[in-house]
């Protein structure tokens, strides 16, 4: 690829950076306004793929024109990539969300803790029926696609073709899980969360690797969002 991973890691604390800025009016005009809590999380929460999207796509083409094809994998897309999509969610769920999630849980249990509620804020924006729209929009549309661009599409692609296929998957999901972390919520909350996240990432770099096209990740990320927000929605905000 003809940026570096250097160039991949610059654009994710961009877009990070860009999203901060911009959610600060946000919070600003909203406390002005009286809204509360519920609603500034859903306005803030399609924020950040939106950033991400955008600052990825920008970033590419101004320094590398003519380059942005190439985010998207060297195969052309076909209908079984659908399908592997899916299977990849399936899996990554069953797998990771139920089992790695549910081990640790239990294990936490076991210590005598209570289990952390994760992605609180998600499951407060879900919770609420005027704001769970946004939540779906954010989750199964907009961010498969601009996490899969930045992630998958640049960061994998430049850390594989520097450091070899392992090294590429491994660090790119860990970079993944790292950057799903919640900043207020507990350490033991964003280790269970990033313990699924990270191995998930990697899932999905895999799949992008041996397809070939970011539309297997892209339809993988899209239908395991979609399978943890029904749950989400379902479920009272304070439940874990």
């Amino acid at each position: 690829m003809p940026w570096s991973a250097g160039e991949a890691v610059a654009t994710l604390l961009l877009a990070f950076g860009l999203g901060i800025v911009l959610t600060i009016p946000l919070v600003i005009g909203g406390a002005a306004f009286g809204a509360d809590q519920t609603v500034m999380n859903a306005v803030s929460v399609p924020l950040t793929p939106i950033v991400i999207g955008l600052t990825t796509l920008l970033i590419v083409r101004t320094r590398h024109p003519g380059s942005g094809r190439k985010l998207l994998g060297i195969a052309r897309p076909s209908g079984r990539d659908w399908a592997i999509g899916i299977g990849v969610a399936l899996f990554g769920y069953v797998v990771l969300n139920m089992g790695v999630g549910g081990l640790l849980q239990f294990l936490v249990e076991l210590a005598g803790m209570d289990p952390p509620v994760v992605q609180e804020t998600f499951r407060e924006v879900g919770a609420d029926p005027g704001t769970a729209w946004v939540l779906v929009v954010s989750s199964v549309l907009l961010a498969p696609v601009a996490e899969e661009l930045l992630y998958r599409g640049m960061l994998f692609q430049a850390l594989r073709d520097r450091l070899g296929v392992g090294w590429g998957i491994w660090l790119s999901g860990f970079v993944f899980g790292v950057t799903h972390v919640d900043l207020g919520a507990t350490m033991l909350s964003n280790v269970m969360l990033a313990a699924v996240i990270w191995p998930l990432g990697a899932l999905l770099a895999w799949a992008f690797h041996r397809r070939g096209t970011l539309l297997v990740p892209i339809v993988g990320h899209a239908a395991f969002n979609a399978i943890n927000v029904a749950f989400l929605v379902s479920m009272p905000a304070a439940s874990s």
